[in-house]
C-alpha cells in the first residue's frame, strides 16, 4: 500500500509540470551545470526572463508542451564542454529539443 501511495504521489508531482515551471527549473539546472563546469564564470541566465527561449525552447501554448520530454530534459545527462578556457559550454540533453513538440509525447492538456 505504501509503495502505491508513493507511486501515485510521484505521478502527481510529475504531472503538475507546466512550461512556466519548466522554464524556472531549466534555468536552475543550466546554472548548476554551468557552475560545476566552470565555477569562475557567471551563469548567463541569472536574473533573465525566459532562459530556455535562448535555446529555442518556446511553446506556442500549453497544448504543445510535452511534460515527459521536459522531465527527461531536466533529469538527463548535461555535458560540459570546457575545451575553451574560461568559456565553458553547456550542452543539455537532445530531448530538450522536444519539450514544445507535444506530438511526440505527453501533452499538458
Amino acid at each position: 500500500m505504501r509503495t502505491w501511495s508513493v507511486a501515485v504521489a510521484m505521478v502527481g508531482i510529475a504531472g503538475c509540470m507546466n512550461f512556466a515551471k519548466f522554464d524556472k527549473r531549466y534555468e536552475k539546472k543550466y546554472c548548476d551545470e554551468w557552475a560545476a563546469c566552470d565555477p569562475n564564470v557567471t551563469c548567463p541566465f541569472e536574473e533573465q526572463d525566459d532562459p530556455s527561449n535562448d535555446f529555442g525552447i518556446t511553446c506556442d501554448d500549453e497544448s504543445t508542451f510535452d511534460r515527459k520530454a521536459a522531465n527527461d530534459c531536466l533529469d538527463g545527462a548535461w555535458e560540459c564542454d570546457d575545451s575553451i578556457p574560461s568559456f565553458p559550454g553547456i550542452h543539455p540533453p537532445a530531448v530538450c529539443n522536444e519539450v514544445c513538440d507535444a506530438t511526440t509525447g505527453e501533452a499538458a492538456a
